[in-house]
């Protein structure tokens, strides 16, 4: 079975990023930039397979999965492995919670905007009725005066 991302790779990649970030040493930087582009990718591929499983309406595809990128990047520094989890789990779990709180908010707006176009809705037709009602009045008393 072939998988998206190497965990070995994926693990080797992340502890190489923690301690190039660590060190003070200016010639570390370029190498830094290497893993940060190759962390880059794969959590770019990471969370795009993720975000398959999510239907946002409001929020758009592309920034979610660049949210969770940044997330991952927030959170690579306290990946420990002698903690008995994978690098892939890790991340994965990382990009999969905010993903659901993503969902939890745009279904909260999704609420909230039906809720307002119905209150709108309910304020256009009291005023539909209000100035039909008028006009009925008005149309009625100049029968009566006639």
């Amino acid at each position: 079975m072939s998988h998206y991302l190497n965990n070995e790779e994926f693990e080797r990649n992340i502890r190489d990023y923690i301690r190039l970030k660590k060190s003070k040493d200016p010639a570390d930087s370029f190498d830094l930039t290497i893993v940060s582009n190759s962390l880059l990718g794969m959590f770019q591929e990471l969370s795009s397979r993720i975000l398959r499983g999510f239907d946002f309406k409001l929020i758009d595809r592309e920034d979610a999965s660049q949210e969770a990128v940044m997330i991952c990047f927030n959170k690579v520094e306290q990946f420990d492995p002698t903690r008995g989890s994978k690098a892939f789990s890790y991340m994965t779990a990382c990009c999969m919670n905010h993903f659901r709180q993503m969902y939890r908010i745009e279904k909260k707006q999704v609420e909230m905007k039906r809720r307002f176009k119905e209150m709108l809705i309910d304020k256009f037709r009291g005023q539909v009725n209000k100035s039909t009602l008028a006009a009925f009045e008005d149309e009625k008393l100049q029968q009566e005066l006639n």
